[in-house]
């Protein structure tokens, strides 16, 4: 399924857009463009969710590659409608247009390219050697030393069959410390700054994250089977014995892989396969024990 270079890559077009003032690690990035040559950057002091400011634009007629990156949400927002944390000042808040020429892969495919490029890009800011690191979470979370670090949300706009575009979001968190997260997550939510001890500049997780989703959204018109294994590899769910809650109801089994769509292959105790596009998964054990 290869594809010309201009239907994967992203295109250039005009410069950062600003709203209100911005903290100085997101002011960095008005440079981003000039050296990747890939996105086009709106930086906004605050924005309702990122997602819905990148489905206005698109709507609007924002092209292909277009960035929204706010330094707070006022209603940021995970799977299944749930609110995402958003304080100022702390973590990355983006999302990005795609305008895919052909949808030959399941949109599921753009939520784990994203997922593991958030992982790679986190791992870039680790010590060597502390722990597993981070990795993505099937369906759309990245974790770290078993506690969440960040999430994806992917919409599809459609118009009856087609595909119009999509908007794929990303949030981690970075400089929050443990007494900025809310008590109820406190224990099972995490951040680089927690990790690691030390402050990085958003505007360096945000390149590292959109370096890494460039060359891994390319694979989903040259390569899937590729980005499917290179994921399946870095996520510590395969493998994994796990219980999935679904609406059907909740089923626990081992997590064996991932289908061309994405899906996640459940062997269920006592036999059997499942094939779950979406679903809440809870590891009960680990692969590595």
């Amino acid at each position: 399924m290869s594809r010309a270079r201009e239907d994967v890559s992203m295109t250039p077009v005009s410069g950062p857009s600003y709203q209100g003032p911005l903290p100085e690690d997101l002011q960095a990035l008005a440079g981003f463009e000039d050296e990747a040559g890939l996105y086009s950057i709106r930086l906004y002091d605050r924005v309702g969710s990122t997602n819905e400011t990148a489905a206005g634009l698109a709507r609007d007629g924002s092209p292909h590659g277009t960035v929204v990156i706010a330094d707070t949400q006022e209603a940021g927002r995970g799977r299944r409608g749930r609110s995402w944390h958003s304080p100022p000042g702390v973590n990355v808040y983006m999302s990005i247009i795609l305008r895919p020429a052909e949808m030959e892969f399941h949109p599921s495919l753009v939520t784990l390219a994203a997922s593991l490029a958030a992982a790679e890009a986190v791992n870039s800011f680790l010590h060597a050697g502390a722990g597993p690191g981070a990795w993505p979470k099937w369906p759309n979370d990245v974790y770290c030393n078993g506690r969440k670090l960040g999430g994806i949300l992917t919409e599809a706009v459609t118009s009856g069959e087609e595909v119009r575009f999509l908007v794929t979001g990303i949030g981690l968190n970075v400089n929050m410390k443990a007494a900025d997260i809310p008590a109820d997550f406190r224990e099972r939510t995490t951040s680089l700054r927690i990790e690691t001890g030390r402050t990085v500049g958003r505007d360096r997780v945000v390149r590292a994250t959109l370096r890494a989703f460039a060359g891994l959204y390319s694979l989903l018109f040259t390569d899937p089977a590729s980005l499917t294994a290179r994921w399946c590899r870095a996520s510590r769910t395969i493998g994994a014995y796990v219980k999935a809650v679904t609406p059907g109801g909740t089923v626990c089994g081992t997590a064996e892989g991932l289908d061309e769509r994405g899906f996640l292959r459940l062997r269920r105790d006592g036999g059997g396969e499942l094939r779950l596009g979406s679903a809440e998964i809870v590891h009960l054990r680990d692969h590595d024990g």
